[in-house]
């Protein structure tokens, strides 16, 4: 049907609805529009972290949570122990970055993905996609090859990344109050819970390494990149 066509017919399917839907079923569907055109939004407004997020469901889908090792292989950052990373200098270099997309069971991939939400969310949303793709880019990085060689190449999962944004987050705030960084307590709770029972063996197969090194360089960064004001500036004031 051509668009020229479509009008009339249109106009008679809203005159239809209009006439046979209760006039609260109505309300309620003009008040969820907002809602849902803030959600359509989000993908303006935050890409970098639902690409993220939807690159690590894709993964875990096909790979039915990690139960299919086979189909993970080339995500791997390496398919040897030992420390030699042989498929990365031989110029594989996307398995620097692609553990973090890979997951272990529904729990595993559901906080991995809620803390990314809303730690990568409230950063894309304050200082902008690049500033987040930086972050994941380095922290993803030094979080992979650190696991690799304190615990072999048998690890996968976006924590780490996760764990380096939250330092970041927690430094930025101090420095920058008014930054629009936005960290909710629950998440601070659950992120420093899940930190402590990892390293006391509570939850096993934990990429422990990879959370503190993250951790570490999440703090670093949100201090080389705090907002620093000049000193002729604070005269001028």
């Amino acid at each position: 049907m051509s668009a020229v066509g479509a009008g009339p017919w249109c106009h008679c399917v809203v005159l239809i609805l209009l006439r046979t839907c209760p006039p609260a079923t109505i309300r309620r569907t003009c008040r969820r529009v907002p809602e849902a055109m803030r959600t359509l939004s989000l993908a303006r407004f935050l890409p970098v972290t639902l690409v993220l997020i939807a690159i690590s469901s894709l993964i875990t889908l096909l790979s039915s949570f990690g139960e299919n090792r086979q189909l993970l292989l080339p995500f791997y950052i390496s398919e040897y122990t030992g420390g030699a990373m042989r498929e990365v200098f031989q110029g594989e270099v996307w398995r620097l970055w692609m553990p973090i997309f890979m997951h272990f069971g529904l729990f595993h991939f559901l906080f991995s993905m809620l803390w990314l939400f809303d730690l990568g969310g409230t950063l894309e949303r304050a200082q902008g996609s690049p500033r987040l793709g930086l972050l994941v880019a380095v922290t993803g990085v030094i979080g992979n090859v650190a696991q690799y060689f304190w615990a072999g190449p048998n690890f996968g999962g976006m924590s780490g990344v996760t764990y380096g944004l939250f330092g970041y987050i927690l430094v930025q705030r101090r420095s920058n109050p008014d930054g629009g960084l936005v960290l909710h307590p629950y998440i601070v709770v659950m992120m420093l819970a899940w930190f402590v029972l990892c390293w006391a063996g509570v939850i096993g197969n934990a990429t422990n390494m990879a959370h503190t090194l993250c951790l570490v360089c999440g703090i670093l960064l949100g201090r080389v990149m705090s907002p620093r004001k000049s000193r002729h500036s604070e005269q001028e004031l």
